[in-house]
């Protein structure tokens, strides 16, 4: 099911039933339930949309901070399309998020704080190799410096080279 199918046709909510509602979130087309607020997203849509969802996020997360697992419904679910059970998975092998996957229809089923966390986790994912280059373009600049027979600033050098050791 594609994005666009997932937001004309709806189904019923996989965990309380009721009509799952049309709708865009960070435009990407969803289906979500106002009573449990899980939210159905087309496999193929997650991407852009934790793009899109982590964006805000990138600027202002601590990419060491210690995330907290997402509350698990734990039972496992129909496919609100084919009806068929659903996989559970576990986002990154990290035992901090569990989704359910169809992989018939390509449709997951995040449960009310698992579209959330999975952004938080995508977000810190992001931020770890941006602020890991950062960190080399600093150390090379430093390098740069010193074989140029420049001054160098030995306790940048010395910070620069500590923190590409703990890289490793």
């Amino acid at each position: 099911m594609s994005g666009e199918d997932a937001a004309q046709n709806p189904h019923a909510c996989p965990r309380c039933k009721l009509a799952l509602e049309r709708g865009t979130l960070s435009h990407t087309p969803i289906q979500a339930c106002r009573a449990c607020k899980g939210a159905l997203v087309a496999q193929g849509e997650l991407a852009r949309l934790l793009d899109e969802l982590s964006g805000p996020l990138m600027r202002s997360l601590d990419p060491d901070a210690k995330l907290e697992a997402a509350t698990d419904a734990g039972a496992r679910i129909d496919c609100p399309k084919c009806r068929r059970r659903m996989d559970r998975d576990d986002y990154c092998a990290a035992g901090l998020v569990f989704f359910d996957r169809c992989t018939s229809c390509a449709l997951l089923w995040f449960d009310a704080d698992e579209l959330g966390a999975t952004s938080l986790m995508w977000a810190r994912m992001n931020t770890r190799p941006a602020r890991e280059e950062a960190i080399r373009r600093e150390a090379s600049d430093a390098y740069l410096l010193l074989h140029r027979n420049l001054p160098v600033d030995r306790v940048l050098l010395r910070s620069a080279v500590w923190t590409l050791l703990r890289l490793l």
